[in-house]
């Protein structure tokens, strides 16, 4: 039974309770009003900024083949401008994922200058997100050097973010900051969540402000969350990455050893469409030919395929509190064009429905939803990606 407090103490206690009451109301406003990572992530005072800031990031695309390629190589004209960037925002994305090589772009050490022309490149990309009413994601993308010896390139990486940390502290809070682009081998998890830590640190010490992203390594897949320790930072979201199921979504790819030779697999319903692998493919084709086989012959193909994953990477945000971001997915153009379609028509509302963010390979490169000759969305993306049922 609650005491009774004398009438001298009455008053005060009144204003303290009044107080207190309104501090509460304000806290569950904000919290509340935080999109989940999962169909129930729960939020704290320590994560709500990083949901709060990731509802500017739920339905992206990103701008490959274009800054993140070396400065020798040539992967076709893919660079974005202005109609671009207009035609993103008008098809409905919310965001613009920017792979960049920072790391082909700077000078010797110790200081690793970014080169001010690469620099303006960028920023002009940026700005014109925010002239369209885009937010953008900028990262550090194909840093083989460091993925082969982390070590010896570390400060290099930490340089690069305390330049760019400096350049954009003032953009709007649409703009976030990536750290490294699929780790694996060499820069494991073991390395990666201690440069992970560090990175924030110097980061954290010129922006307090901006949304960090980190990943997993295994390439940002999500069996490597696992091993994932997330930087002690109230403003920081977790990205994986899926091409589940991969024989589907690299058929034809010239870049991955044995895919060149896979050809014609569906995306199926059900039951349907066995895939037959050629005598001269990697070990590791054939045993993805084989498993992609069971799933047809158990009929446990098409959305099983990547479910599965995308559950687990939302129970792990919810278990951790911490918004996940899908940064990659998607289907090449050599497959066909309805069976692209009903991928990411699946994949999406698969992703969504657990509340989870997510960012498409690509606008009009290899893995395209702008069809450039035709100068329109590629057959079936636009109803894919933001048709109510997605048919």
């Amino acid at each position: 039974m609650p005491r009774l407090l004398p009438i001298r103490h009455f008053r005060s206690h009144f204003v303290l309770a009044t107080l207190l009451f309104a501090v509460a109301a304000r806290m569950n406003a904000q919290t509340s009003s935080v999109p989940a990572s999962g169909a129930a992530a729960e939020t704290t005072a320590e994560n709500a900024a990083a949901f709060e800031l990731m509802k500017s990031f739920q339905h992206g695309v990103n701008f490959g083949n274009f800054l993140e390629v070396p400065p020798d190589q040539n992967w076709g004209d893919n660079s974005t401008n202005d109609v671009d960037y207009r035609l993103v925002a008008e098809q409905g994305f919310d965001h613009v994922r920017l792979p960049t090589a920072w790391q082909h772009y700077t000078g010797p050490a110790p200081e690793f200058t970014i080169k001010p022309a690469f620099f303006k490149r960028v920023e002009e990309q940026v700005s014109l997100a925010e002239k369209h009413g885009l937010a953008i994601v900028i990262n550090v993308h194909h840093f083989d050097e460091f993925i082969s010896n982390p070590a010896s390139q570390r400060e290099k990486l930490m340089k690069i973010w305390e330049q760019l940390a400096t350049r954009f502290r003032d953009r709007p809070l649409t703009v976030a900051f990536e750290i490294l682009n699929e780790p694996h081998s060499t820069a494991g998890a073991a390395v990666m969540n201690d440069v992970l830590a560090e990175a924030v640190k110097r980061i954290r010490r010129i922006d307090a402000r901006h949304l960090i992203i980190v990943g997993p390594d295994e390439w940002n897949g999500v069996r490597g969350l696992k091993n994932l320790v997330v930087p002690d930072d109230d403003r920081t979201a977790v990205t994986v990455h899926c091409y589940d199921p991969f024989l589907f979504t690299h058929q034809g790819a010239t870049w991955t050893d044995g895919m060149a030779d896979i050809r014609d697999v569906a995306y199926p319903e059900p039951g349907k469409r066995r895939v037959r692998a050629p005598d001269n493919v990697p070990d590791w084709i054939r045993r993805q030919v084989e498993s992609y086989n069971r799933s047809v012959e158990t009929q446990t193909a098409g959305v099983p395929a990547f479910q599965p994953s995308l559950e687990e990477a939302a129970a792990w945000g919810r278990e951790h509190r911490r918004p996940i971001y899908v940064g990659e997915f998607g289907a090449i153009a050599t497959a066909r064009a309805e069976d692209r379609a009903a991928f990411y028509r699946d994949f999406r509302l698969t992703a969504e429905k657990l509340g989870l963010g997510w960012s498409m390979w690509d606008w009009k490169a290899g893995f395209h939803y702008w069809d450039k000759q035709a100068n329109a969305p590629a057959p079936g993306m636009k109803a894919a990606l933001f048709g109510d049922s997605g048919k």
